[in-house]
C-alpha cells in the first residue's frame, strides 16, 4: 500500500466510530476533519465528497469485517451449517459486548435508505455479497428449507431477520432480542 493510500485508509477507519455513534447525516465534514485530525483540505484531496468518503468507508469497513468475521462463512474445515451459526452468534458477541451501537452497514441502510443513490448502490452491493456467502454455504449443505423458498431467497431472509433482530437490540438494548435469532436460527438449520 502507498503513502497516499495508507494515510486515506487511516482517515477512514478513524472516523468510522464517530459514523457508528452520530450516523452518516448528523455526522458534518467538520466533525470527519476533526475526528481524523486533518485539515479540510486534507479530506478534499482524500474524497471527492461526503458521499464519496462514505462510500469507501462502507467498503473499507465491510472488507475488514470479511477479514475479521466474514471469513467464518468460507472457512470449509467447518461443516457450512455450523458455518452460518458461527458467523451469527461471533455477531453476537460482538455486538452485545463492544459493539452496542450495531454494524455500519446496518446502521446506514437504515438511516439513507437509498436516498442518496451512489450509497445505496454501495450497501446493496455489500448486502448481496454477505447474502451471498450465506447462499454458498446452504448450497455446500444441500440444504433444503422447510417451507418452498430456494436458498438464495432463504440467505435473505436470514440476512433480512438479522437485520430486524439487530434493529429490535437498538431499541430495547436487551440482549434476549439477538439471543432469540440465534435460537430460532437453529432450529430452522436443523
Amino acid at each position: 500500500m502507498n503513502k497516499k493510500d495508507l494515510k486515506k485508509q487511516q482517515i477512514i477507519i478513524s472516523t468510522i466510530p464517530l459514523l457508528k455513534q452520530y450516523g452518516y447525516n448528523n455526522t458534518s465534514i467538520q466533525d470527519i476533519i476533526k475526528e481524523a485530525n486533518i485539515p479540510k483540505g486534507t479530506f478534499y484531496y482524500y474524497f471527492e465528497s461526503k458521499e464519496v468518503f462514505l462510500k469507501e468507508v462502507l467498503y473499507c469497513y465491510f472488507n475488514e469485517e470479511k477479514k475479521n468475521t466474514f471469513y467464518i462463512l468460507k472457512n470449509t474445515a467447518l461443516d457450512p451449517i455450523k458455518r452460518i451459526q458461527l458467523f451469527y452468534s461471533t455477531q453476537v458477541e460482538q455486538m452485545t459486548s463492544y459493539e452496542p451501537r450495531g454494524c455500519l452497514v446496518g446502521n446506514m441502510i437504515q438511516e439513507l435508505d437509498h436516498s442518496i443513490e451512489e450509497i445505496g448502490i454501495t450497501l446493496q452491493d455489500i448486502h448481496n455479497a454477505i447474502i451471498c456467502l450465506i447462499n454458498n454455504c446452504l448450497n455446500e449443505a444441500n440444504f433444503q428449507p422447510h417451507f418452498s423458498m430456494d436458498n438464495k431467497d432463504f440467505a435473505t431472509f436470514l440476512m433480512n431477520s438479522w437485520q430486524g433482530s439487530l434493529l429490535n437490540y437498538k431499541i430495547n438494548k436487551d440482549p434476549k432480542d439477538l439471543q432469540n435469532f440465534l435460537t430460532i436460527l437453529e432450529h430452522i438449520l436443523a
